[in-house]
């Protein structure tokens, strides 16, 4: 083959060998570049104090504060604003939680965490002026432990933890998804709680409610029944001083038997024994005692039934000047008109009265003291009561009375004394009876006879003392 020797190169030789060259320059530069982006980081600093790093292989965003409240923005009216992606927490007393922007989270999606922790007892409050959350995949979550608050938190509730922390969790995967809450602290609200003292006007109040266990009995504690009054008697028939027991019903009134006043039962005559002296608010009558709640009271006249019987042995002594009401003076309750005689219910009986068996010459007690009996029925006329008491025939409607036996009877000095009945419903004292004359006073300690009483709640009774005492039952019904 003949050749005519070297020729210059077409422009298509040209063109194919600058395409190769830019292809081994692209090729080269493109190693060099990944060689340097396998390693670089873009930094980029924010006009709010936070630096975030961002790794566009990893495409992890972390934060870093520069100030000592590492996630705070600029201080604002309710606080700093912290811009979440990250596990971190607040412990200031309020401040604003929004999503970091997303230009700086980058494109993947972010379960972004922050907790609020305030200090022991306190409880925190959080609400959300804007929450725009698509459902896809994205969330706004209000913790209180392990117990979800909100998902997502509506706008402008109040959302209070029950107890010091409040974790916030969100995911949000679309441009636009945003929202914006605050908090605050709550302080623990140290509650007082006050008392309200009842009125010393209100009838049958005690410092004790209890019914616990005269002859036979216990000690009382000192003023369990503030409205116990001691009456101090003379008989001017026999020279001798004798002790009956009344009860305090209102600031002037004291309702007793009226057989204290009269040799037996039915004298016509109050001129028989006069009033010594009138006790309110004592215990103890001993020479040593210390007793100094003692009001001795002073009296202007006696009323009691024309016609006394044991149905109708009621007497009231008026006080003048009226007695001033403490914790030691109270008036007892009068019961509800025509109220059931309480058959089995327990009742407390109370006196100074006789300690020993010697009728002519006991040893009265001291002290106050008390026994615990039940009632028993006096239905009729001839019903238990009627047959073992020892007092003749009675109409068992206008009595009540009470088991005698193992040592729970009254003895001589007891008399006039009230049947202490605790109600529980009103959470008073009432004075459901009143101990009469007995016939046989005598061996008071083995003596297993039921003790009597004069029934108050009566409807022939209760007007009568309402009437001179100017006072009602706490219902407000006299008849």
């Amino acid at each position: 083959m003949l050749t005519d020797g070297p020729r210059s190169p077409t422009k298509l030789h040209v063109e194919i060998a600058n395409r190769n060259m830019t292809r081994i320059f692209t090729i080269f530069l493109l190693v060099v570049s990944s060689l340097t982006f396998a390693t670089a980081e873009t930094t980029v600093e924010e006009d709010n104090n936070i630096k975030v790093t961002y790794n566009p292989e990893l495409e992890v965003p972390t934060v870093q504060g520069t100030d000592s409240d590492k996630a705070a923005k600029a201080e604002g009216p309710c606080g700093p604003t912290y811009k979440m992606c990250r596990d971190d927490q607040a412990t200031i007393e309020s401040g604003t939680i929004q999503p970091l922007d997303p230009m700086v989270m980058g494109p993947s999606p972010k379960m972004c965490s922050f907790s609020i922790v305030a200090p022991l007892n306190y409880r925190i409050q959080m609400s959300c002026s804007i929450v725009q959350i698509s459902r896809n995949c994205s969330f706004l979550k209000l913790r209180d432990g392990q117990v979800i608050l909100a998902d997502p938190p509506n706008v402008d509730q109040v959302y209070t933890s029950t107890g010091n922390v409040i974790l916030i969790e969100s995911q949000l995967l679309h441009y636009g998804n945003t929202f914006d809450c605050k908090w605050k602290m709550l302080a623990p609200v140290t509650t007082t709680t006050t008392t309200t003292p009842r009125p010393l006007t209100e009838c049958g109040r005690s410092k004790f409610t209890s019914t616990s266990r005269i002859m036979g009995g216990t000690e009382a504690i000192p003023n369990q029944f503030p409205w116990m009054a001691h009456i101090l008697l003379y008989n001017y028939t026999n020279n001798q001083m004798l002790t009956c027991v009344g009860t305090l019903v209102s600031d002037k009134h004291i309702i007793t038997a009226s057989s204290c006043f009269h040799d037996k039962l039915g004298s016509p005559s109050l001129g028989v024994v006069n009033i010594k002296n009138i006790t309110l608010g004592a215990h103890d009558f001993s020479a040593n005692s210390n007793d100094r709640n003692r009001q001795v009271v002073s009296w202007s006249q006696a009323v009691n039934y024309a016609d006394p019987s044991i149905e109708k042995d009621i007497i009231i002594i008026t006080l003048k000047p009226s007695v001033h009401f403490t914790d030691y003076v109270q008036p007892a309750c009068l019961p509800f008109v025509n109220e059931p005689d309480h058959v089995n219910d327990p009742v407390v009986l109370a006196g100074w009265g006789d300690t020993t068996d010697n009728v002519a010459g006991g040893v009265p007690s001291p002290v106050l003291r008390k026994t615990t009996t039940t009632v028993i029925s006096s239905a009729g006329t001839n019903g238990p009561c009627q047959q073992t008491a020892g007092i003749g025939s009675f109409s068992g409607d206008s009595v009540i009375c009470t088991d005698g036996s193992q040592g729970r009877r009254l003895c001589n000095g007891d008399k006039g004394g009230p049947m202490n009945y605790y109600n529980k419903i009103w959470g008073r004292w009432f004075v459901i009876g009143m101990a009469v004359k007995r016939g046989d006073e005598s061996n008071c300690s083995t003596n297993r006879k039921p003790n009597v009483f004069t029934r108050l709640s009566l409807k022939s009774h209760l007007p009568f003392i309402c009437l001179h005492t100017n006072t009602l039952p706490p219902d407000g019904k006299c008849n």
